[in-house]
Parts: structure tokens; sequence; C-alpha cells
């Protein structure tokens, strides 16, 4: 099992989307395990296609963070358009019951997460620190970045 210490997070764009609050816990989070999710979130402007997004995984290495490359749409990745990575998935149900929607065009709105639980399995990632930042590019860039630190347990 592998913990998460120290989760972290920030809004780092413009005026166009953004989180209003945002929880997660156990704290530490802990993986392969439930993680509790939270969050108030809102959309100023309508969102779609083309979305275009970008991704930065880094994993410290003697101290230094290495980026990790992108595999098969894994890793830090460049992708033209998220909304078409959202098409081909199933919505989860607990944003479904909240009525948050999961494909484009994303409404104008206020949009809460009440507290939720998701089952999550990061056993593919090696134990160590890692820093994940990512950002959606709209009218407005919405950027979000999160350092953790998984060690093994």
């Amino acid at each position: 099992m592998n913990n998460v210490e120290s989760f972290t997070w920030k809004n780092c764009g413009g005026q166009g989307a953004g989180f209003a609050d945002l929880s997660l816990t156990p704290d530490p989070l802990q993986f392969p395990g439930t993680i509790h999710i939270s969050a108030k979130a809102y959309i100023n402007t309508t969102v779609q296609a083309p979305l275009p997004a970008t991704l930065l995984i880094e994993k410290e290495v003697a101290g230094k963070y290495i980026k990790i490359p992108c595999i098969d749409s894994f890793g830090s990745c460049t992708y033209d358009d998220v909304c078409e990575l959202l098409d081909e998935v199933t919505c989860p149900d607990p944003l479904v019951k909240a009525g948050i929607p999961c494909q484009c065009p994303f409404k104008p709105a206020q949009y809460t997460l009440p507290t939720a639980d998701f089952d999550v399995d990061t056993s593919f990632f090696p134990s160590g620190g890692y820093h994940i930042k990512g950002s959606i590019n709209f009218d407005s860039v919405l950027e979000w970045i999160h350092r953790e630190k998984i060690v093994s347990v």
C-alpha cells in the first residue's frame, strides 16, 4: 500500500473556470484504496471542443524531479482535444447523481460534488515523490498543480 502525503492544490489560471473548494481524504491518502472527494467548482463560459490540455508528471529521483514521458497517452502528455477523450469514458455515478456533466460542451454553472467515494488502484506508480501539473486551455486557462509524496507501506 502507498500513502500520499501533503496533497495541496491551487487555481492558477484565469477567471473562466476553477475550484472554490476541493477536499481529498483520508490524509494521508492511501493507494490502493478508497478516496473521499468533495468539490465546488465553477465554469463562467461555455467550454467546448476542441479543448487542448497538457499534463506534466515528474518523479523524484536522487533529489531531482524527472519528467515521465508520454507513452500510450499516459504520462507527461499534450492532448489536442480532451473532449474526444471524455467521449470514451463512462461518467462515474457520483458525478451523474450530482448533475455534473462528463462530456463536452460544459455550460456555465456552479457545480457541487458532495463527498463521494472512489476506489483507486495506483499500484503501477512506484514509491517516491511526484509533482503533477495539468492545464486545460479554453478562453482562459484552468491550471492545477498537485504535489504528492507516495511512500511504500
